[in-house]
């Protein structure tokens, strides 16, 4: 395995566990905290359903765009790729602003939201351009500015003084900070993309729109089935919920007590508790897919092995996952104390979040191999093959949500998780096997 490879993830891991975390642990972990798990599991309700579509804003063009490059060291028609994330932040905002009118959804703060994640798209365009180009440092500056700029707005919102920071105000504030922190990133991902051009490879016969779309179809359909059974999980979590969360003595679910949107907040508020800091975990493995991506594309093109990559890539994630496992099935309940003091109103509800926490932390380990076989696959272009197993998986997590998240609720979705994760690993791992032969 290459040095530069080690220095570059390296200097990526350092600057995002410097400055991500914090805002996990200590602004969301806050936030929550102030507001409760119903007003935070509103906005967290509103974030899901933002990002649920978020998948038509990026199309698969991030990752097209960072294998395009890294295979062939050009960038096929840019301007149609920017015309193209325009046109695709129209049609997402309509699709987020129906689902909001479907679900009773707070619309203004949804579509504030939906203009967030319209700024995060863009920017992981702008870094998959620097990414392609093996620009990874230049990268690893860019995937933190966000999250940065928002640390410090938000830390003002909280510990300012000037602001109240309870229920809707709270909200507007916390939203507040990551436009900002969104923008001055997006600002400085155009800065760092102009100020070095890519290549760009002319092309003779001025291949037609429709032509071009369909070189990056599956990247596009595969992206949506796979944030569709990902992200899912809260919404169904809203919805299911409302209904009892135990089936009644008849047996008939359609007796059981309907309960209100608070409640269904709250269990969505509880499933935030514990993804948080699943996401938190995820940070080393996505930011290892960001690299790996361009590097398996570049030594698949040069017909390279890159055998030294996986087995490193999968030793570290085993150590780490089986930890993280441990420690949240063996410790989840003081964990959770000592981050949430106070949240829990007993001793039963403090031992159904820990259950979700086991569950949601068991299920680092599945997503984390993704990271790793599924992007071997992505970059071997196998993407109709890799749609077909994120259908499947989004049938199965379906069918899992419906059946367990009227019974335990936000337990329910957790268990979900990680079966359906669990399937897409296995999968992605004997697609990866059979590939390298």
């Amino acid at each position: 395995m290459s040095r530069s490879f080690v220095k570059n993830l390296v200097w990526l891991q350092v600057l995002n566990w410097a400055v991500k975390p914090l805002w996990i642990l200590l602004i969301e972990r806050e936030v929550q905290l102030r507001l409760g798990d119903a007003w935070y599991g509103q906005y967290y309700v509103l974030f899901n359903a933002a990002l649920l579509f978020a998948v038509v804003l990026d199309a698969g063009l991030a990752n097209y765009t960072a294998r395009e490059i890294a295979s062939k060291n050009a960038w096929n028609r840019p301007l149609r790729l920017f015309g193209l994330r325009l046109g695709l932040g129209a049609v997402y905002a309509l699709l987020v602003l129906g689902l909001g009118l479907w679900q009773g959804l707070s619309l203004g703060l949804l579509l504030w939201v939906a203009g967030n994640q319209i700024m995060a798209s863009t920017v992981l365009l702008l870094r998959a351009v620097l990414q392609g180009q093996h620009r990874f440092k230049a990268d690893a500056i860019l995937s933190i500015s966000d999250r940065l700029v928002a640390l410090f707005a938000c830390s003002y919102f909280l510990w300012g003084g000037h602001f109240e920071f309870s229920a809707l105000s709270g909200l507007k504030y916390f939203v507040a900070a990551q436009s900002l922190g969104y923008a001055a990133s997006l600002a400085l991902g155009l800065t760092l993309v102009l100020s070095r051009q890519p290549t760009i490879e002319d092309i003779e016969n001025h291949e037609s729109w429709l032509s071009w779309l369909g070189s990056f179809k599956w990247y596009s359909l595969m992206a949506l089935l796979m944030t569709l059974y990902t992200r899912l999980d809260v919404l169904l979590l809203n919805t299911w919920s409302r209904v009892g969360l135990a089936l009644p003595e008849t047996g008939n679910l359609n007796d059981a007590p309907v309960r209100d949107a608070s409640a269904a907040y709250q269990q969505a508020g509880i499933y935030a508790q514990s993804f948080r800091l699943l996401d938190a975990a995820l940070i080393f493995t996505t930011l290892l897919s960001t690299q790996l991506l361009p590097m398996f594309a570049k030594r698949m093109a040069n017909q390279e092995s890159s055998d030294d990559l996986l087995k490193w890539s999968t030793r570290g994630i085993l150590a780490a996952g089986l930890l993280g496992a441990s420690l949240a099935w063996f410790a989840g309940e003081e964990i959770l104390t000592r981050l949430y003091p106070g949240l829990y109103g007993s001793a039963a509800e403090l031992h159904n979040a820990s259950v979700v926490f086991g569950l949601l932390m068991s299920s680092f380990l599945p997503m984390a191999l993704v990271h790793v076989y599924g992007t071997y696959v992505t970059a071997a272009g196998e993407l109709k093959w890799l749609s077909g197993l994120s259908a499947a998986g989004l049938l199965l997590n379906l069918a899992l949500n419906g059946y367990y998240i009227p019974l335990v609720g936000a337990a329910g979705a957790a268990l979900s998780c990680l079966v359906t994760q669990g399937f897409f690993a296995l999968g992605c791992w004997y697609k990866c096997r059979e590939l390298r032969g």
